[in-house]
């Protein structure tokens, strides 16, 4: 008895945990679209469209294009979102187990969550970085490269602790 209530715990503390990590997502993608509107107006005529392996400008075009990155940031936040309401089609990297399926399931949808904010923070530093000209964008995918990977060892790894236990 005890043990499922410190599982039933458990498993509220990721709900709760999981919510904020989707409203912050949220807030980021509403704050990059109304960042955009406001900054839109001043920019220069012509921005960076495309950063290169190095972080730094490669391509340049019209400010309009900033609604390019834009898009795809909203088509990544929305699609990642209705994703997550599916985790058992999701590719598991181990075979679930029966009885640990629902913890594994929060688990995984919990990992998308914090995917899903981090692709909405690189893509509002993208944004941020165009409207202001810049030629170099190497924190973001500094953030992208460390960031993803990180995530996807430690979930996956949590996920195969709960699988394991008896």
């Amino acid at each position: 008895m005890a043990n499922n209530k410190r599982h039933t715990h458990k498993t509220m503390t990721q709900k709760h945990i999981k919510t904020a990590v989707d409203i912050a997502a949220h807030i980021v993608t509403a704050a990059a679209l109304i960042y955009i509107v406001y900054i839109y107006p001043p920019m220069p005529d012509i921005i960076p469209t495309h950063y290169g392996i190095s972080g730094r400008a490669d391509t340049f075009g019209d400010k309009s294009a900033v609604w390019t990155p834009f898009s795809l940031l909203a088509i990544f936040h929305i699609g990642l979102g209705i994703i997550n309401r599916f985790p058992q089609i999701f590719n598991y990297p181990i075979k679930i187990k029966d009885i640990h399926r629902d913890e594994i399931y929060l688990t995984a949808q919990h990992m998308l969550s914090w995917i899903r904010l981090l692709i909405d923070i690189i893509f509002a530093a993208v944004l941020t970085s165009a409207a202001h000209a810049a030629t170099t964008l190497l924190w973001p995918l500094l953030l992208a490269l460390i960031g993803f990977h990180a995530m996807l060892i430690c979930f996956t790894l949590k996920m195969k602790r709960i699988n394991d236990r008896q």
